[in-house]
């Protein structure tokens, strides 16, 4: 098969970041001295789901939310991985802590798009610095009024932002993600599980549809813990919010892929 080159440079993306990208039925990615930085993606429905957090020595699994998607993988830094031979994941466990960015190259419709996932590997999370004084509550916008009887889930899916329908499960994954490492004991804290949804949030959203919903969002999960540091309680509200966002919890899941090797 001819391969038609085309170049796509990271550079806006992330610093000194050059991809190389071949488009047939899989788009080969190769990066060279790159610098770990934010990549704002344009929204898609396209996004890489596995561990935000994980202990050093834990194998970590990652592949496109569509599980039929293709793709090239690379990590950054470099670190040692197991590529399915089809392209449709890719595993890696490591000694070394570090963040590690999973960057995906995938074609659709023959056009390239670079997708890229965050994962705290070994890498304690930072406290959260000491609150500052509060300011005074700016005016809020007109709301329905909320009924007292409404879980956070259901107003999740009613308060979806309109222009952000198409990054919903992506967010969700976001918090299904966080949810997981408090489950497996990778996310410790309440202090740890915030700072790595924010993590993985860098590279799933605009902030700027965003920002209004995650701020009341925010309130709603303070009232939901009232005052308990119990990361097992957040784990729950991390999963209710997932689903809101329109994540579907399975139990079992039938999948057919070639197996990592």
């Amino acid at each position: 098969m001819k391969m038609n080159p085309l170049y796509i440079m990271l550079a806006a993306a992330i610093t000194a970041a050059i991809a190389v990208v071949l488009i047939s039925d899989r788009v080969p990615i190769k990066t060279q001295d790159v610098v770990d930085r934010t990549y704002v993606m344009e929204s898609a429905a396209e996004f890489i789901e596995g561990p935000v957090v994980a202990d050093v020595g834990q194998l970590c699994v990652f592949h496109v939310n569509d599980m039929a998607t293709v793709a090239d993988w690379a990590i950054i830094p470099e670190a040692t991985c197991y590529i399915d031979s089809s392209g449709y994941s890719i595993a890696f466990s490591s000694n070394t802590a570090n963040q590690y960015t999973i960057v995906a190259a995938i074609s659709d419709d023959g056009n390239p798009k670079i997708l890229t996932h965050r994962c705290e590997y070994g890498v304690p999370s930072p406290e959260p610095e000491p609150n500052p004084t509060p300011e005074p509550n700016p005016t809020p916008e007109p709301n329905p009024t909320p009924d007292p009887n409404q879980s956070i889930q259901e107003w999740v899916a009613a308060n979806i932002p309109s222009g952000g329908q198409m990054e919903a499960p992506a967010l969700a994954s976001c918090y299904h993600s966080v949810a997981v490492g408090i489950a497996n004991g990778s996310v410790r804290t309440q202090a740890a599980a915030f700072s790595s949804l924010r993590t993985s949030t860098q590279t799933k959203i605009d902030i700027g549809i965003w920002s209004g919903f995650l701020d009341t969002l925010s309130a709603k999960i303070a009232n939901e813990l009232n005052g308990s540091d119990d990361v097992k309680l957040l784990e729950v509200i991390f999963r209710n919010i997932a689903i809101g966002l329109g994540r579907r919890e399975s139990t079992n899941t039938t999948r057919t892929r070639r197996s990592i090797r």
